[in-house]
């Protein structure tokens, strides 16, 4: 048991570590969160969906 508690907890360790450190790769990100949700917002919008013909 101590043993698959280590486990879980070294890999939730590691996965919190990468977020923490993984730089943002949208291309208008500039790190502040409005500036991602903006990037996002305009992504969705250029992208078709089943309410509209994509473009």
């Amino acid at each position: 048991m101590n043993l698959a508690l280590a486990i879980i907890f070294l890999w939730l360790g590691a996965a919190l570590m990468f977020v923490a450190f993984h730089q943002l790769t949208l291309e208008t990100a500039k790190g502040a969160p409005a500036d991602v949700i903006k990037s996002l917002r305009v992504a969705m919008q250029n992208t078709g969906n089943a309410y509209k013909a994509s473009k």
